[in-house]
């Protein structure tokens, strides 16, 4: 009976030691698969990968580093992993957990974002956050991030910023490829004594998956929620509500469609009020494999400066690109006002058989389908026209001061070498926004009722059609 006992008792220590080993090999194989995914995603390089594998618990140090443009963040985190498939370490403190597990991970990150002053020195804001991470039997990996509290002082400019800090949740299945995520955040607040710009309660979620495991190829939807944004400046008020920006990708068979949405309800720019903005695409039927080439495609020739050359890959890639005639359609352009509204929609239709007309402008409406509406109210209209034409006297005023200032000092110096300074040929001015749109009437492309403008068009087989008058493509194309 005693060496039942001990048999039993040395096959019990053998499983406490050998069982959270085994799950720390498992641990270590999952670290090293996710340090390979991100190596292959081409906007990230692993700067520092180590892993310390120890009987019960292990700790993992990385660095990573995000391209964004031509800044580069850069991450670094420590890992302290607990083994599974029992945490035997919360036992000995009399914790008793009988969840099982492959491990758990308590996470501590420094995110350092590179930032150049007002006097041209570059420094690095520095974000701290911490995390824990469950990794099942599964496959799936369910992490919370908190990023706390951050608050920004520089006496020497009067500049705050103030951020509740953000909470983010993943959960990621390895066997089917599926990522769900969620972000919270609570306030942003950034003032100087010029402006002060709040946004409150920022709120996003998403469901993907990376349909060729190398997370560039990613499909799913995403929704992000803002309750309000408030900017007061010297120059201008603006206050936004309820914004939502939400999207969807998939593939169906070897076409892939996607749509993006914006709504807000209510938007007041100084003393304007708008309403109920609504603004709608899709994008249907596009190749997969070759929008997966172009994405691609554009990574390399990022570093090109060779404009042609750039021009002519795109357009290589573009016939297997429309192949399946893809849709680009507007199905709402809506916008509610004090001065009127604004409502528009388009649809374009390409001809996947004819690609080679795309390339031709001249040809290029025998290769496309399509229709679009336009009806914008008067008061709208006059109220850009102004607002577009302050602007313009107000940049060109601030133009003509400074060619005054640049070139007192040439006429001087031409007066005393008694030479004439060389005449420019004189441009002609430039049509104002409300002469322009003037002439758009006087050529039938827009027409009016005693509320609105309106502009409808259509387009097939070579032949435009505007406001219900035939006219030929090519002028309009070069007008």
């Amino acid at each position: 009976m005693k060496k039942i006992l001990l048999v039993l008792l040395l096959l019990i220590v053998a499983a406490v030691v050998a069982l959270p080993y085994y799950f720390g090999m498992k641990a270590e194989k999952q670290y090293h698969n996710i340090i390979a995914k991100i190596k292959e995603s081409g906007n990230i390089t692993v700067i520092k990968e180590n892993y310390e594998r120890g009987v019960f618990n292990s700790t993992a140090k990385t660095s990573i580093e995000l391209k964004q443009g031509s800044r580069q963040v850069t991450v670094n985190s420590t890992d302290y992993i607990v083994h599974g498939p029992l945490d035997f370490l919360e036992f000995k403190k009399g914790n008793f957990n009988f969840n099982t597990f492959i491990a758990k991970v308590d996470s501590k990150a420094t995110i350092k974002i590179p930032v150049t002053t007002s006097t041209g020195e570059k420094k690095s804001i520095e974000i701290k956050s911490e995390g824990t991470t469950d990794i099942g039997f599964d496959g799936e990996v369910e992490s919370r991030y908190v990023i706390p509290k951050y608050k920004i002082i520089k006496k020497k400019d009067n500049l705050v910023i103030n951020w509740s800090g953000l909470e983010l949740n993943f959960i990621y299945n390895h066997k089917t490829k599926k990522l769900s995520s969620y972000f919270e955040s609570e306030s942003l607040q950034i003032t100087d004594p010029d402006t002060t710009l709040i946004v409150n309660s920022i709120t996003g979620k998403s469901n993907t998956s990376d349909i060729n495991q190398n997370l560039q190829s990613l499909t799913g939807d995403f929704e992000m929620k803002i309750d309000s944004v408030k900017l007061d400046s010297v120059d201008s008020k603006i206050n936004l509500n309820n914004i939502k920006f939400s999207g969807f990708s998939k593939t169906d068979q070897d076409k892939l469609q996607m749509g993006f949405k914006l709504t807000g309800d209510e938007m007041v720019f100084n003393e304007n009020k708008f309403t109920q903005l609504t603004y709608d695409i899709s994008i249907r039927d596009i190749d997969s494999a070759t929008w997966l080439k172009l994405q691609q495609t554009a990574n390399t020739i990022k570093g090109n400066e060779n404009k042609m050359e750039q021009g002519m890959q795109i357009m290589g890639i573009l016939p297997e690109l429309v192949k399946h005639s893809p849709v680009i359609e507007i199905k709402e352009l809506s916008l509610k006002s004090d001065m009127g509204n604004l409502n528009a929609s388009a649809k374009v239709k390409i001809n996947g058989d004819k690609p080679e007309l795309l390339q031709n402008i001249l040809l290029i409406g025998n290769a496309i389908e399509a229709e679009a509406s336009v009806i914008a109210s008067k008061g709208l209209v006059e109220f850009y026209i102004d607002k577009a034409e302050a602007q313009s006297d107000q940049q060109n005023s601030l133009q003509i001061d400074k060619d005054k200032q640049s070139n007192s000092l040439d006429l001087e110096q031409d007066f005393i070498d008694n030479e004439m300074a060389e005449k420019l040929p004189n441009k002609e001015p430039e049509l104002s926004n409300r002469s322009k749109l003037q002439e758009l009437i006087d050529n039938d492309y827009i027409t009016s009722d005693d509320k609105n403008f309106i502009f409808k068009a259509t387009l097939k087989s070579g032949q435009v059609t505007v406001n219900g008058k035939p006219m030929a493509l090519t002028p309009m194309l070069f007008q």
